[in-house]
């Protein structure tokens, strides 16, 4: 089901930054509180669901664009083999896009944060192995949409439906050492883990109280976009299953199809090899991505949801391997493997010609089944599906 979850918050974006809207009054602060819950475990693990409290602070800095910011708790014991063990505290914040009806507003948010446990492994005893809890922190994305229903002037009920990337990097959770004097290290595997997230609770606004003057969004500006882009991607290596970080610089183009949908497309190349060639991937990697964005521009600012397949080509996948005294000879070859980009994009028009770009979210990488010839031998690799977290930063003119 996992898999799917960024496909469903795509919707829901959708949903959010194209409905017209007209006339909701809207305060300056909103202050809420409630509860959420999302699920836990991946295609590795067990799958099950954790709940606590939130708070929640947004700040409006017009009726379109806002400072959205929260912080969770998750009482539940989670016991799990690798980092995301214990008790759970999480804290993100970022922009909020809203459409705002007379009693409905439908909003985007991206929001960057991290995601705190409070049980981890580590080593006291260095004739036993002792197991004792110790704080695991990791980078946390999230993206999603809701609604807010205004009860009155004062008082809304807002939900979420979200989905948030936790980036887990490989890490020694045990090191001990023997009487002997020989010791040994035990690692967790690095990671993406994507969560699914909903959460429910009431606002209180404070502040003047600032009238909705909806603007919908222009054909009249430039329809063109295109540019430079930095590419960053952390991306679990098949082989050894470590979560590295990829950069990477491409191009990108937009080009507007209407009023809320654009033609979307970037390429980009990472040259970082770490000479660690798998069945799977490995070596420097192209991917190109060809899609849609379909959101709201404003003068200076736009925010959209965006869904683009593709292809990541990696340059040295092993293709044969035979183990000789003197060592291993293989032969590999370019592998291609299907990409589905999904999540969140935010542009700033400094200029009427200029445009600033960011983009983050779930890049899926969809590993083809193989068949490789190990010692002379046939060896069948599996296909498999690993989420990566995947951030853009770019600059360009817009004609």
């Amino acid at each position: 089901m996992a898999r799917y979850i960024d496909k469903v918050i795509i919707v829901l974006i959708v949903l959010a930054v194209t409905r017209h809207a007209s006339g909701q009054e809207y305060s300056r602060t909103e202050v809420g509180s409630g509860a959420l819950c999302h699920t836990i475990g991946d295609q590795r693990g067990n799958r099950g669901v954790t709940c606590g409290v939130a708070g929640q602070v947004t700040a409006n800095f017009s009726s379109f664009i806002s400072l959205d910011g929260s912080a969770a708790y998750l009482p539940r014991q989670i016991e799990s083999p690798m980092q995301d063990s214990g008790k759970e505290t999480t804290v993100v914040a970022g922009l909020k896009a809203n459409v705002r009806g007379r009693r409905i507003s439908f909003f985007g948010k991206m929001e960057p944060g991290f995601s705190s446990f409070s049980c981890g492994v580590s080593v006291t005893d260095s004739q036993a192995i002792t197991k004792q809890c110790a704080r695991r922190t990791h980078f946390a994305f999230q993206y999603g949409a809701g609604v807010e229903y205004l009860l009155s002037r004062d008082w809304s009920v807002r939900g979420d439906a979200a989905q948030i990337l936790l980036t887990e990097f490989d890490q020694t959770i045990v090191r001990t050492t023997q009487e002997s004097g020989i010791g040994f290290t035990e690692r967790t595997i690095g990671r993406i883990v994507p969560h699914l997230e909903a959460r429910i609770g009431v606002e209180r606004h404070f502040g003047a109280v600032q009238k909705n003057f909806f603007m919908k969004s222009e054909m009249s500006g430039p329809r063109l976009e295109m540019g430079v882009v930095f590419s960053l991607q952390n991306r679990v290596h098949q082989f050894l299953n470590t979560l590295d970080p990829e950069r990477g610089l491409g191009a990108w183009l937009s080009w507007d199809l209407g009023r809320y949908t654009s033609l979307d497309v970037a390429a980009f190349h990472s040259s970082h090899d770490d000479r660690v060639y798998g069945y799977s991937d490995g070596g420097p990697d192209v991917q190109a991505l060809a899609g849609v964005k379909i959101g709201i521009k404003r003068e200076h600012l736009g925010v959209f949801a965006k869904a683009r397949p593709g292809a990541i080509v990696f340059s040295h996948v092993l293709d044969t391997e035979t183990v000789l005294n003197q060592g291993p000879i293989a032969t590999w070859s370019k592998s291609p493997n299907l990409v589905v980009d999904t999540g969140g994009v935010f542009e700033l028009y400094p200029m009427s010609h200029l445009v600033v770009r960011f983009d983050g979210g779930n890049d899926q990488i969809f590993y083809g089944a193989r068949t490789v010839r190990v010692n002379g031998e046939i060896t069948h690799v599996s296909a498999a599906t690993a989420s990566s977290f995947l951030f853009l930063a770019s600059a360009g003119v817009r004609f």
